[in-house]
């Protein structure tokens, strides 16, 4: 099970995620407006997951996207940063290993 979540900045609710997917755990994750820097995210932890794909802005405050995948899962990170813009379309992607298409 999947879900999107607009974080609306994630230092002020890394505990409430935390605690959340603890009562509630999903396999994937997706967070919109995290407002935090590359070395920020990336500094978080985050129990039983890893950080799978981020887009940081570089030049305006605020935004962001990433996916926070379950420790069990398998998944690549696919690069395309190239079509992210600030403020326009921020951007992220994965692809989950060993699932077959339906």
């Amino acid at each position: 099970m999947s879900k999107h979540q607009n974080i609306c900045g994630l230092p002020n609710k890394h505990e409430e995620l935390l605690h959340s997917l603890t009562e509630h755990p999903l396999q994937i994750i997706c967070l919109t407006e995290h407002r935090l820097h590359d070395e920020e995210l990336e500094g978080m932890t985050f129990s039983k997951y890893t950080l799978g794909a981020k887009f940081c802005r570089k030049t305006h405050k605020g935004g962001g996207v990433c996916t926070l995948i379950k420790d069990n899962l398998h998944f690549a990170n696919i690069n395309i940063d190239k079509y992210s813009k600030e403020m326009d379309i921020e951007i992220c992607a994965i692809k989950i290993q060993g699932v077959s298409r339906l």
